[in-house]
């Protein structure tokens, strides 16, 4: 059976420096900090329709997020439809990162 995914309106964007992302964000396209801490600030467009996480990393590419009810079940199903596992992103936090078949990052993760 397929697991029930959910796209959260949450994209992280690997950034190579924080303090310049964040006042890209901020001040140039009006967004707000909702919170952060010092490997990652949360922002929010005014309308609320999606949230970015600025993380410090060399990961250059968006990760989208998805919510499921069993993380090991869906990277199961995942992997068996053409993802790969990225194993060097996946932490021992319960989020699993996989790429779907043309590159595209997304973060699963449990749904609470």
């Amino acid at each position: 059976m397929k697991p029930d995914y959910i796209i959260s309106r949450d994209v992280a964007l690997g950034v190579k420096n924080l303090e310049e992302a964040k006042l890209f964000y901020t001040q140039v396209l009006g967004f707000t900090i909702k919170s952060e801490n010092s490997s990652w600030v949360q922002i929010e467009s005014k309308n609320g329709a999606i949230s970015f996480y600025l993380c410090q990393d060399e990961v250059q590419v968006p990760a989208f997020c998805l919510t499921v009810p069993d993380v090991e079940k869906a990277t199961e199903h995942l992997i068996e439809n053409g993802c790969e596992l990225d194993a060097d992103l996946t932490t021992e936090t319960g989020e699993v990162f996989v790429r779907d078949p043309n590159g595209y990052l997304f973060n699963i993760y449990p749904r609470s």
